[in-house]
């Protein structure tokens, strides 16, 4: 039950951190282009860790 509880909160958890990622990078893109490029170039992996995390999710 603890188990099943932890799961059905990594999904929103996750949705809104990778929201969040996604909010944050594309306005400092926006803004500073440069800046958007060093984030993404800084966290690759977070970024595929949400992504794989999303996509392997069962709904």
């Amino acid at each position: 039950t603890l188990f099943k509880m932890k799961a059905s909160l990594a999904v929103p958890i996750t949705l809104c951190m990778f929201c969040y990622l996604l909010v944050t990078v594309t306005s400092v893109t926006i803004n500073r282009p440069n800046a958007g490029l060093e984030l993404s170039r800084q966290y690759p992996e977070l970024y595929e860790k949400i992504l794989r995390q999303l996509i392997n999710e069962p709904t």
